[in-house]
């Protein structure tokens, strides 16, 4: 990327946070001359993407400009997965630039094939021009391109990004639907992740899955399996039917292999039914038993749908080289 681009985009950053700059606050904040932010700002008026929007007045000299951005002209579509009364919902968002949402479609999803996903964003698509990237959330992993890992199999085999790439020219992401509720659990809890978080997802029913994530990365090892604690020999792997006490026993274990092995400074928990506190004291005691002298900072959430759609932006914003949007209602503790 040239540094002429490098401006541009900075510029798309600063006004799909604010609302309307001028000239002279673009200027001062990218440090830049006068005339070059008139050519900058030139080229994203021809290109379509800024508008003026009124004018400040001054105390002496002609008043300032106001630019703001077309924020419908920067979309990005969402597609997620969900388990709802024991069947597969799809939901097809899209959001602009701004993450206000433009247009959106849900239903049961009940015909497994390839090109039955594929027709859900032609029904809220209406400017593909205006498509910046695609991510998708399964309930599944996908080893090098090809998902092997779904619900019930159900999509076991699916090309998704070579498929999509046949219909959209732009970045498409394919994401386990867990991993994405732990980064979006994180970035509602404004969470820095250098110092890393692992996140566990223990849906009703099955065995739980981990997530790892470092310095704004995904850590998905070896075939894109990495977190796979179900295949752990703490679990019988004849027994699906666990009671509460015993899921929250080793829901600890896994926490407390975590902790040593990867020294993660939080712990995010999908789980229902269960205490932040009580948690946070049962692995504190299992840690001091080992005599590892840290402790990971806990944090329980029921709202998994809402944090992988958070998660599902941030996987949309890998494909762009500027940020979108602020996160939205960021309250600093959303765990319960």
């Amino acid at each position: 990327m040239n540094d002429k681009e490098s401006k541009l985009n900075r510029i798309r950053e600063l006004l799909l946070e604010k609302d309307m700059m001028t000239k002279p606050e673009i200027s001062e904040i990218l440090q830049v001359s006068r005339v070059t932010t008139n050519s900058l700002i030139d080229e994203l008026l021809e290109l379509g993407e800024v508008q003026e929007a009124g004018k400040v007045e001054v105390t002496h000299g002609r008043p300032s400009i106001l630019y703001r951005i077309i924020s419908e002209n920067f979309q990005f579509l969402l597609l997620s997965f969900s388990e709802i009364n024991q069947e597969l919902t799809l939901s097809a968002k899209l959001i602009d630039g701004k993450r206000n949402l433009i247009s959106e479609y849900k239903d049961v999803f009940q015909d497994f094939r390839l090109e039955k996903l594929l027709q859900f964003p032609k029904k809220i698509i209406k400017s593909p021009k205006n498509l910046k990237s695609i991510a998708i959330s399964i309930p599944g992993k996908a080893i090098k391109g090809i998902v092997a890992v779904s619900w019930w199999d159900k999509l076991n085999g699916w090309d998704i990004i070579g498929a999509f790439k046949n219909e959209f020219a732009v970045p498409i992401f394919v994401e386990n639907d867990a991993n994405l509720a732990t980064i979006g659990f994180a970035k509602k809890l404004n969470l820095n992740s250098d110092k890393g978080i692992v996140g566990i997802y223990y849906p009703l029913g099955s065995r739980p899955g981990a997530s790892i994530f470092y310095n704004e990365q995904l850590i998905s090892g070896n075939g894109s399996l990495a977190g796979e604690v179900k295949y752990l020999p703490i679990f019988n792997m004849n027994k699906h039917d666990y009671s509460f006490d015993e899921e929250v026993r080793l829901l600890v274990e896994i926490l407390k292999l975590y902790t040593v092995l990867v020294a993660p400074k939080y712990l995010l928990v999908h789980k229902s039914t269960l205490k932040q506190e009580q948690l946070q004291l049962l692995l504190d005691e299992q840690l001091k038993k080992t005599g590892i002298p840290i402790s990971s900072e806990i944090f329980i959430s029921e709202k998994f749908e809402e944090h992988n759609l958070e998660g599902l932006i941030w996987l949309a914003q890998q494909g762009v080289a500027y940020k979108i949007g602020k996160t939205k209602n960021g309250s600093g503790n959303d765990g319960n």
